[in-house]
């Protein structure tokens, strides 16, 4: 039960951020032109690639419970690495920047600065959550999830009569920064003491080599990870137009922004709760089982009754010029699902240590989401078979999670394999794509 209290409150709390953006969403629709979007969609696309991986992966160390290791000394080694790892991200902006498809994806008015100060405090953002999450302050990442939805709208819509169409990303870069603040404070407030007795050669070598497996092998399974997320934004941009990459952020501003949240949060809390268990298989299997239970039975009915009332709702809340974005937001449900359920298995599967499995499979996921491009150019297919091989690959993951741990698959993997099915019918229609 207190598993679920914490998940409850990480919900609840960053429930109001989704509703603070999907509030804001059709004034902002109606204020940005779809080609806007598709601009803060690519750009957010390559600082969320690289600032997953800003320090190495350490920052997820911290919430494995290794008397070993001082959890501070983790803290600060992750803090060093991300300023670090941003004096190379600053060269590969300096790199690309002469590149065409650079300057067809990024908008003349973000500069580099912009770029690398939203890099920057995102991996701020993620080495603090993390950091929070060891401690147990859910509230407090709720309140910053909150916070920064809030800032990022109002100056989002206050920045664009000064940067038109670039208002998006430097409303996103502030929020960042309000968020990182807010999250520093906590931390100044309870943990100075425990952090600056880490701050010795010794315990940050002593971190470092401890969990050298983070860096050997999440570093690349988080960049496959965030490409497999991020990679249709570029690839529509650059295969069909910045509107329709525009399209689909917004489709997933709409159903994969909440969603995602719930699961981050489930994420995070899974997380601390298998990582102070992690010697403990049949907690391990137990809390799998019921989280991934709950998880289904809750989620599944509104993913195939959403395929029939969430193209209608778009179309009523944006107006009639996102009906694209209606029609992706419909036929993106069943990947979803799938993207959904995978979180908490990333979670246990990163408390117990099998980085390897989670490289092997954000391998897959990448080529799912490139391959549809290759194989053709009607868009319809494209969308189709998006779904279909990232749902796919998806539902892989869950099983191979489940066969690691031990736990009886079957009867669990059963009911999302029918609500997955169910789900593709309802959202494509019987498949009438093909």
């Amino acid at each position: 039960m207190i598993l679920f209290k914490r998940i409850l409150v990480l919900v609840f709390g960053t429930a109001a951020g989704q509703i603070i953006t999907l509030l804001a969403t059709p004034v902002l629709a109606r204020l940005y032109l779809p080609q806007d979007f598709g601009y803060f969609a690519t750009v957010t696309a390559l600082v969320m690639i690289f600032s997953g991986v800003a320090s190495l992966k350490y920052e997820t160390a911290i919430m494995i419970n290794d008397k070993k290791t001082s959890q501070a000394a983790l803290f600060l080694l992750s803090i060093i690495l991300l300023f670090l790892t941003s004096l190379l991200f600053i060269v590969i902006i300096k790199i690309c920047g002469g590149t065409e498809l650079y300057s067809k994806l990024i908008p003349d008015a973000i500069t580099t600065t912009v770029i690398v100060l939203m890099y920057i405090f995102l991996g701020m953002i993620n080495i603090m959550n993390n950091w929070h999450a060891r401690h147990k302050r859910y509230y407090v990442l709720s309140s910053s999830k909150a916070i920064m939805a809030a800032t990022i709208v109002v100056l989002q819509y206050v920045l664009f009569d000064v940067y038109g169409g670039s208002g998006l990303i430097i409303g996103s870069l502030i929020g960042f920064v309000v968020a990182a603040i807010f999250l520093s404070y906590f931390i100044f407030k309870y943990d100075v003491r425990e952090i600056s007795e880490s701050l010795t050669l010794n315990n940050l070598r002593t971190a470092a080599y401890n969990h050298k497996r983070f860096p050997q092998y999440s570093v690349f399974a988080t960049i496959l990870n965030s490409i497999a997320n991020q990679i249709p934004s570029v690839l529509f941009a650059q295969f069909i137009s910045l509107a329709y990459a525009g399209y689909y952020s917004m489709s997933w501003r709409l159903t994969k922004g909440p969603v995602g949240l719930i699961g981050q949060s489930i994420f995070q809390v899974v997380s601390q709760h298998v990582g102070h268990n992690v010697n403990n298989i049949k907690e391990v299997q137990d809390t799998t089982n019921k989280v991934l239970g709950v998880m289904v039975h809750t989620s599944a009915p509104f993913f195939v009754l959403g395929a029939f009332l969430i193209e209608p709702a778009i179309l009523l809340i944006l107006g009639e010029e996102w009906d694209v974005a209606g029609e992706l937001s419909r036929k993106m449900l069943p990947w979803l699902f799938c993207l959904y359920l995978s979180w908490s298995m990333t979670g246990i599967l990163n408390s117990m240590g099998y980085q390897k499995i989670i490289l092997f499979f954000n391998m897959f996921f990448v080529a799912a989401l490139v391959i549809p491009f290759l194989l053709t150019s009607d868009i319809d297919l494209v969308v189709f078979l998006i779904v279909f091989l990232g749902s796919l690959t998806r539902l892989m993951y869950i099983y191979w999670t489940l066969r690691s741990i031990q736990v009886r698959s079957i009867s669990v993997i059963y009911p999302v394999i029918i609500y997955w099915v169910v789900s593709m019918l309802s959202s494509f229609g019987a498949l009438k794509v093909i």
